[in-house]
């Protein structure tokens, strides 16, 4: 699980909903493995808390980008990076809307370090990635993503 910033669209699992999949995980004798890879590029708010954080027996295996360092350097640069991935992300976004009117819609992202683009009605997104690779731009079309199927029993939605 990535509930701080799912990839590819970059959505947060809600409160609601972390502490339905630990319920989940409780009752199932299971574990969830949390992948905490980018929580620190959070542009809005305070940070969210972990899965593993939010209850005493949470049955939930951590791991975090270098969640193990402790003299403060790696909070120090990502206060930096944070502010520099923002400001880089609003030039994406702005230029985007003036260079790109109408071929993609794009929308700054609270968190994370990717935004996903929404292309016209019509627009087949494989095709629009074959076309930006072939300009040397590397998008991943988001129907590369979808699920095939559902799992029965599985965590709740």
């Amino acid at each position: 699980m990535t509930p701080s910033s799912q990839f590819p669209l970059g959505v947060t699992l809600s409160h609601r909903r972390r502490l339905a999949l630990l319920r989940w995980a409780e009752r199932s004798n299971a574990w969830v493995f949390e992948d905490d890879y980018d929580s620190e590029y959070r542009y809005v708010g305070r940070p969210l808390a972990s899965l593993q954080g939010l209850t005493p027996d949470a049955r939930v295996i951590y791991t975090g980008t270098f969640s193990f360092i402790t003299e403060g350097h790696f909070g120090r640069h990502v206060r930096r990076m944070r502010t520099l991935y923002a400001e880089r992300q609003a030039l994406l976004v702005e230029e985007a809307r003036r260079e790109l009117a109408g071929l993609i819609e794009l929308h700054p992202a609270d968190t994370g370090m990717h935004l996903t683009g929404w292309l016209p009605p019509g627009m087949d997104d494989r095709t629009a990635s074959a076309r930006a690779a072939s300009a040397g731009i590397h998008v991943s079309p988001l129907s590369a993503f979808r699920e095939v199927a559902l799992v029965r029993g599985g965590p709740p939605h």
